[in-house]
Formats: C-alpha cells, structure tokens, sequence
C-alpha cells in the first residue's frame, strides 16, 4: 500500500531506523520511493542516504547548544548512526532514559517532515515541469487543494517559526546549492507562533524561496522574522536584476495565503528585492496541570504539540501559589487525588486567591463525580482517559 500522508512515513522511517543495521531487514517500498533510491540497491543504500541526511543536520560550531537541529542530531547521531542503546545515549547527552524517549519522538518526526517535504517538493517540481517546464506552488491546484486540507483538517494546530525555520534550512540547502545561492536566516524573534500548520507554512516559505532563487544569478536570500502587532512578518530579500523584478512583481499572490488569512507584499528596494509574508500571530496560554502522574502531564503534552496552548505541570498542590506567580496560567486542569492536599479543597480555596481568583478550572479525574466538580467551582470536567480532542476541545471553550 502507498504511503500517502506524513504520520504513515513516519511509521516506516522509525521502523527503518530500528533495523538499519539488521541485515535481514528490508524496508518498505515506499520509503524507497520517498528517499529517491532505486528498491534493487536494498538496505544499504538506504543507510547511505539516512547517514547523509542526518548529517545534514549537523550544526555549525557556533550553533547555541539549546538550538532544536542540535540536539535533534545529537540523538539521530547517536541513537541509529552509532547504534547507541537508550540508556548509552541517555548518558552521553546528559538526560534521563524517558526524558530521551520524548526527545527521541521529537528528532525522528523532525526527520521524516524534512525527507517527505523534499520528497513533496521534489513531486511538484517533476509534475510543474512536464507542464510548462517551471515549478511554482501557485500553477498547481492539486497541491493548493491537499494544503487546503491538510489546513481544515488540523484546527488549533500552529506553527512555531524557529522549528519551522530549522525544517527549511535544511531543505533550502540542498534546493539551493545547485544554483550557488545560500539561505541566511537573520534576526528572528523567539516564540514566534502563527495560526498556520507547520507543513503549510514550510511549504508557502519554500514556494517563496524558490521563486526568488529562479530568478537571481546566486548570492545569497536573507529571511528575518518578527512580530508587529497581530502578524509575524518574514521577510526574504534577494539580490535584484531587471528581468528578476519584472517576473516576481508580476506574479500573483500565492493563493495558499488566502487559505490561511496572510498576505504578501513585494517592493524593489535599492538592488534587492523584497518579498513580505504576513501571518496571523498567536498568544501563547500558559496551562498548568496539576497532577502527580508523569504519564499524564507527557501525553497532555504530546496533545498540545503544535497548538497555543503551553502546558506546565505541578505534582504537589501546595506548590499552587508558588507556581501561579511564576507561570500566571491561563487555565487550570487539577487532578483530584494528590499527594499531599485534597483536590476539592483546592478547587474550593483557589477564588480566595486574588491571583487565582479569575483562572478557569478543568477537573480531570477518574472519579465520576462531575457534578461535584461544577458545584465546587469547576469551569469543566475532564473524565479519565482523556482524547486528545476532547482536552482540546475542553481549553478552546475556556479561552476563546
């Protein structure tokens, strides 16, 4: 069966992964396909390839320690080049076993939206040339309609652009060098979010990038990004030449923009041009769990991936005062058996507290007591196991 969405890739690479040294191994047609490689060259082509791509994560010296491509690499390195075992690997990068686990998760699903990004971009190139011999995200309404999609299907997801912007330096490479133009990423803002899925924000900066690199004889393309106001504005600036101008002034706006409410902008500056995407921007809400489980705190985590919503977590009740004046949550989802306090008397107690005075409550427990929650003060009422749609659903009627 074919791979047709990303999640399905993901499965196969982390598979492939896992056996990548097992020599009775052989991996799926479909990544085969995905990674460009002939299925007759087997499994060591495929190791060739993943070796290359992983590499090409590598960070330059000055790259800061707390940057997503290095550590991502680190453990792709060390975990499936080195062959390293959980616990070895744990100890060579300074981390607890399950604290590698969800960075691990992390680094793969960071690997595979870059191969099937490559593998997507690569699709609309070969399908816009036996057109009319160009590639260009505006002349395909196949793709428009599957960004469409990808877009209404996915509510609430967002995307944060530093994560988004260490995805498309690692693609711009390898889409550039063959033209002797580089990507410059300048000044970026930090926690910049916009509403905007993470993969169809990749692919409007990527259509971008190489309508400007189409039309400039090398050099380099310089992208920044900063909020002002209700919008992240990035902004890409080219080296200019008359004919270079003349087509990308004439180009239409990209309709994909309009699917996600952003607008581009294009001005001649001096012996640049410039091209200015507006995104809407998104707030943060700071959530904290209450709860003296890891497991839920890392599942309700791995729910808000991707979403505004940023989740912190307590396992103590007394440290409720402590942590509202660090974190100033938005919202609050309290688990009713603690450690150390009653959960009730908690909920009961926290409009006493002038800080917590206006911060819905979720009560999520496994007791069924739901209307005790709502009479004790609850905004809502969570039962145990919670979907991720319905924890979604639940933050989205609280903070509209």
């Amino acid at each position: 069966m074919a791979i047709t969405s990303l999640n399905e890739f993901e499965t196969g690479l982390q598979n492939t992964l896992n056996h990548l040294y097992n020599p009775l191994f052989r991996a799926d047609e479909q990544v085969f396909e995905i990674l460009d490689l002939p299925v007759s060259h087997g499994m060591e082509a495929i190791r060739h390839e993943l070796k290359i791509r992983i590499e090409e994560m590598k960070p330059g010296k000055d790259t800061p320690g707390g940057v997503y491509s290095r550590r991502f690499y680190e453990i792709l390195n060390y975990r499936y080049l080195a062959s390293l075992s959980q616990e070895e690997a744990a100890f060579q990068l300074g981390m607890t076993s399950r604290n590698l686990r969800r960075w691990q998760q992390q680094a793969v699903h960071f690997l595979a939206e870059v191969i099937w990004d490559d593998y997507q971009v690569k699709k609309r190139t070969d399908l816009s040339q036996m057109a009319d011999g160009q590639a260009n995200l505006t002349d395909q309404p196949t793709i428009i309609h599957e960004l469409e999609v990808l877009q209404n299907n996915s509510p609430g997801v967002v995307a944060e652009i530093e994560e988004s912007l260490e995805r498309i330096r690692v693609i711009a490479r390898a889409m550039l060098e063959p033209r002797q133009i580089t990507l410059a990423i300048d000044r970026i803002e930090t926690r910049l979010t916009v509403s905007v899925h993470p993969s169809v924000l990749v692919q409007v900066l990527l259509a971008t990038i190489e309508q400007l690199a189409r039309n400039i004889d090398g050099g380099e393309i310089h992208l920044n990004a900063l909020q002002n106001g209700e919008w992240v504005e990035i902004r890409l600036a080219a080296p200019q030449s008359t004919a270079a101008a003349q087509f990308i002034v004439s180009k239409p706006v990209p309709e994909v923009l309009k699917l996600i409410g952003g607008t581009q902008e294009i001005e001649l500056i001096g012996r640049q041009v410039c091209v200015s995407l507006k995104l809407p921007a998104v707030a943060h809400v700071q959530v904290l769990l209450i709860d003296d489980n890891p497991d839920f705190f890392h599942l309700f985590r791995r729910y808000t991936q991707h979403t505004r919503y940023e989740l912190f977590n307590i396992r103590e009740g007394a440290r409720l005062t402590e942590a509202m004046a660090e974190i100033h949550p938005k919202i609050i989802v309290l688990d009713v058996l603690l450690p150390d306090v009653d959960g009730w008397q908690l909920l009961i107690d926290l409009p006493k507290d002038k800080a917590g005075a206006h911060i819905p409550v979720v009560i999520c427990s496994a007791l069924a007591q739901k209307e005790m929650a709502y009479s004790l003060g609850a905004q809502a009422f969570l039962p145990k196991p919670v979907s991720r749609e319905q924890l979604l659903q639940t933050l989205d009627g609280l903070y509209e």
